[in-house]
């Protein structure tokens, strides 16, 4: 199949296991199809990084963009009534070069995996099929920032949240499959009737989070709840204060670490409660989750499980979380995991694992092989190269209608 993929800058990564999902998926499609990778840049001096790439994916098309003037430029899009997001990755140069390729070329199927390169999809011949990869969704992150800030910054990300989900909404129904990383990310996808997006979570480098020997010592929880926000820290200063005095009652040499790699300032507050680390700017996790008795994850309601939870696990150590994260996961409770009702409520399986050390032994031996099993970089791309595959005799017989509407609600 000839397959053009519309994404994000994607520079090399300089470990294997730090390359994202958008970079595992092109690797894949490019082994066994024929790829043409677009994107746009705003590095300032990128040959040496688009050489590297180049070296790995030969046909590329791309387009570099000023910095300075495009941020003044999404500004100006989205006062008049344009995503920021869609006007800073717009390149007329990129979009002719594209269409000029879409009519000379036979492509097979179009995969885009990023919101900012809607536009250039929605350009093609509506013949030509589209799988659109969300991810986490775009628009959700813009949302996020929206609920973190005051105004009048609070209004900008609010507007463009608002425009990019309109964008999205057009792809998805221009799409013949979705896949989006997580069951909440799915419940905000709008997509036509009777056409869910499929869930494809991100995943882990198995060959790196590698289960190590835990001698006995000093019993360690992580806490491996994203502190992404002041309502993160608030949540986790809550269970915090609720868990960790009651599980030292019970383990009073017990610690709780809270990690991370850019906790906000207010995250380091939680070291006040009796127990609590925190240790910032952890760039290398395993250290930590080979010292480590257990981990916990007490996710509210709805949140996406972070991708921390699953190296934990398949770092072989026992995790702790709620039942409805359990249940995003697929994990079975009791099996591969122990959950609680609420984030309160995990207190109790904290303790039943600090112990017993036979359980936390089984438990931690389980969940590595159902990371391994479910989650392990070539078994998610596998999924995702699948659905592309599978889209080119997915043509819509009222293709050409569907194009020109999404395109519509863009203008």
């Amino acid at each position: 199949m000839k397959i053009l993929m519309l994404g994000r800058w994607l520079p090399l990564a300089r470990r294997g296991g730090d390359a994202t999902r958008e970079q595992r998926l092109a690797r894949q499609l490019g082994r066994s199809h024929r790829l043409t990778l677009a994107f746009v840049t705003d590095e300032p001096n990128p040959a040496g990084a688009i050489s590297a790439l180049r070296a790995e994916f030969s046909d590329l098309e791309f387009a570099v963009v000023t910095r300075g003037w495009k941020t003044l430029s999404s500004a100006v899009s989205l006062a008049t009534g344009s995503s920021a997001t869609m006007a800073y990755a717009r390149s007329t140069a990129l979009a002719t070069r594209l269409r000029d390729r879409l009519r000379a070329d036979t492509y097979d199927a179009i995969c885009v995996t990023s919101s900012s390169m809607i536009q250039y999809a929605l350009d093609a011949d509506p013949a030509v099929p589209i799988v659109m990869d969300f991810a986490e969704v775009d628009s959700r992150w813009w949302l996020r920032q929206a609920r973190e800030r005051s105004f009048p910054g609070a209004n900008f990300y609010r507007t463009e949240a608002a425009r990019l989900r309109l964008a999205e909404a057009a792809m998805a129904r221009r799409a013949v499959r979705s896949a989006v990383s997580s069951a909440s990310a799915a419940r905000w996808v709008d997509t036509p009737t009777g056409s869910p997006p499929v869930v494809v979570p991100s995943g882990v480098d198995v060959d790196y989070f590698i289960p190590a020997l835990r001698m006995p010592g000093t019993p360690i929880v992580l806490f491996l709840s994203p502190l992404e926000c002041e309502a993160d820290v608030q949540a986790a200063a809550g269970f915090c204060r609720e868990v960790a005095p009651a599980t030292r009652q019970r383990h009073p040499s017990a610690r709780f670490v809270v990690v991370g790699r850019n906790l906000p300032l207010s995250a380091r507050d939680l070291a006040r409660v009796h127990g609590v680390e925190v240790h910032e700017h952890v760039a290398d996790p395993r250290p930590l989750l080979h010292r480590a008795t257990l981990a916990v994850a007490p996710l509210p309601a709805g949140a996406s499980p972070p991708t921390a939870i699953l190296e934990a696990m398949c770092a072989g150590l026992p995790v702790v979380t709620t039942a409805a994260t359990a249940d995003d996961l697929g994990a079975r409770p009791g099996a591969d995991l122990l959950v609680g009702p609420t984030a309160e409520a995990c207190g109790e399986p904290i303790a039943q694992l600090l112990a017993n050390p036979t359980l936390r032994a089984e438990m931690g031996g389980r969940a590595a092989a159902f990371v391994r099993a479910r989650f392990a970089w070539d078994v998610i791309t596998a999924r995702l190269v699948e659905m592309v595959e599978k889209a080119a005799p997915l043509l819509p017989s009222a293709g050409a209608g569907n194009g020109l509407a999404a395109k519509a609600d863009l203008a």
